[in-house]
């Protein structure tokens, strides 16, 4: 049962076997994805959308807002559109205590001063997290053995009261088309996946704190903004090299529609250091349940699917 919007009049669903929402049972359950439908003529320029975007979950969710920002651009952005509209959210930043992630969290306490944010910092020493296996009761009740989104909902269900913003990112990968012999990548993908994405539908329901995942997803008219602009497109459609997700595109697409340069430099995170460990975990959770999936929409065929007259 849908209790509350994860994205603008819960657009974006996705199914187990044709169930709405629900929980895996079994390897060979299907794991696919839909979005909402817009029409093209009337969708408008990126900054446009997102304004318009972040105003309508402010209208369904209110202004007492959590953001768990690390200092990259994705939440950057989030909480300029924010506080644009006159909101001022709370924000979380997870600092590590190796310092390994201080590269990004200088960042955010930087930001927060100049804005006049209110930043809790939430220590965390991920070593004896990973050691003490703290994240188990959250990955077997919800099906995730993904480190930084355990990590990261784990902190919210401890410390948040408000409905949490997390920035994520529009994630479009390259893939090989099947049947060809050259092995270079032809496709790109839209990418959403189970153990990750699907884990904040859980979790929100579960815990009744309404956590909204990579809110560049928010409305559908937002998420065909970003595919269709032109940086995005151009690599998109092979024009041009690059690798959409990198933060470099990304700042383009962004620095260009908000008018000036964003604070966030860097082109990795702290859990990026230990992207090992997810192995190490899903080999430790692997027996619990299912193994899940990636749902992967061809960027074509899914602005074409988006569409309608």
């Amino acid at each position: 049962m849908i209790q509350f919007e994860l994205t603008d009049k819960n657009h974006l669903k996705w199914f187990i076997n044709g169930r709405e929402f629900e929980e895996r049972v079994s390897d060979r359950d299907t794991f696919e994805v839909s979005l909402g439908k817009v029409k093209p003529d009337l969708v408008k320029d990126f900054r446009t959308e997102l304004y318009n975007a972040m105003t309508k979950l402010v209208d369904t969710h209110g202004t007492k807002l959590d953001v768990f920002y690390s200092g990259g651009a994705d939440s950057e952005v989030l909480l300029r559109v924010l506080l644009d509209i006159g909101v001022k959210p709370r924000v979380f930043t997870i600092v590590f205590e190796d310092g390994s992630n201080a590269h990004e969290t200088d960042n955010a306490k930087e930001f927060c001063f100049q804005k006049g944010l209110t930043q809790v910092p939430i220590r965390q020493d991920l070593t004896k997290y990973l050691k003490d296996e703290e994240y188990l009761d959250l990955a077997i009740t919800y099906q995730c053995s993904q480190i930084a989104y355990l990590n990261v909902l784990g902190m919210a269900k401890n410390f948040c009261s408000y409905p949490v913003l997390m920035g994520g990112e529009v994630y479009l990968q390259k893939h090989q088309r099947p049947g060809l012999e050259v092995q270079t990548p032809e496709e790109w993908y839209y990418i959403y996946r189970e153990n990750e994405d699907a884990f904040t539908y859980r979790f929100s329901y579960g815990e009744q704190l309404p956590v909204i995942n990579e809110v560049f997803t928010y409305t559908p008219e937002l998420l065909y903004s970003y595919l269709t602009d032109p940086i995005v497109s151009e690599v998109a459609n092979n024009q041009v090299p690059g690798k959409i997700t990198l933060l470099s595109i990304k700042k383009k697409v962004y620095e260009k529609h908000l008018g000036y340069p964003l604070l966030a430099q860097t082109k990795y995170h702290g859990y990026e250091s230990r992207l090992w460990t997810n192995k190490a975990i899903t080999d430790r959770l692997r027996p619990l349940w299912p193994e899940q999936q990636v749902a992967k929409l061809e960027y074509h065929k899914l602005l074409a699917e988006m569409s309608c007259s």
